[in-house]
């Protein structure tokens, strides 16, 4: 099955679509065997396949939340694994310091926290996993980690949005000359949201209007007119509500 976990109703769906209609696996195709799939869950070692088949339990069968606690406790104790270095993705580079699989996790184990109870010793485990992925993402300045998980941790309200936005405008500060403009724009933005979420106007639109004139420097890099004039649009979009900003929105230069 199709891991999905920002679905949080329908985590699991097909891997597979065929024309006629066929498809792969869904988690609904095993409703009838609920009972095997809870032995199995509660047999189950090996952490991948404990977390899969724990959740794929909860998931079916709701009146049994023992499934969803390990479920939750299986995908905290993967990402610990990973994050150990005990355990690799097969699709994954040896020297990567973070993983997309680590976010996929903690993003499926907040979802099952907030349902079986957030302040429950299990999902304040949870939150407190995803604080550590993050601190370390923003100590290695690592603008992409930073934006996943930043960026999960506002979307799941585990931290203080200020705490969040100091962190992102840390690594903008730090960033690389040559790193991607698009990553770049996506910070800004993030932390955008990070204080609208604090309830700090000024500084949101302090950083709507570093989006905005990063998507400048996007455009000024490229050679195309189309793609030009379509990155000055959204730069111009970006200004949006930013009282200050009415006289760039207008203006010919550098924005034209």
């Amino acid at each position: 099955m199709h891991f999905k976990p920002q679905d949080s109703d329908e985590p699991f769906g097909p891997m597979l679509v065929l024309a006629d209609g066929r498809r792969s696996a869904i988690a609904s195709d095993f409703r009838a065997h609920v009972s095997v799939l809870q032995t199995m869950a509660s047999g189950a070692s090996n952490p991948v396949l404990r977390a899969r088949l724990s959740d794929l339990a909860w998931l079916l069968d709701r009146k049994q939340p023992a499934f969803g606690v390990e479920a939750l406790k299986a995908y905290v104790d993967l990402v610990a694994r990973i994050e150990a270095g005990d355990l690799k993705s097969r699709h994954a580079a040896d020297d990567l310091a973070f993983h997309h699989e680590t976010r996929e996790y903690l993003l499926r184990a907040l979802a099952i926290a907030r349902m079986i109870g957030w302040a429950k010793p299990e999902a304040v485990a949870a939150q407190a996993q995803l604080v550590a992925v993050r601190k370390r993402a923003v100590a290695a300045r690592d603008p992409i980690a930073a934006h996943w998980f930043c960026g999960l941790d506002l979307q799941a309200r585990v931290s203080d949005a200020n705490e969040v936005a100091a962190e992102l405008e840390d690594v903008l500060a730090n960033i690389l000359p040559d790193i991607d403009r698009h990553i770049v724009v996506d910070l800004w933005r993030l932390a955008a949201r990070a204080y609208q979420l604090a309830k700090r106007e000024e500084e949101k639109h302090r950083c709507q209007t570093a989006a905005a004139e990063a998507m400048v420097t996007q455009a000024e890099a490229v050679s195309s007119a189309m793609i030009r004039a379509q990155l000055i649009g959204n730069a111009i979009a970006a200004l949006h509500g930013v009282p200050s900003a009415k006289a760039r929105r207008l203006s010919q230069s550098p924005i034209e």
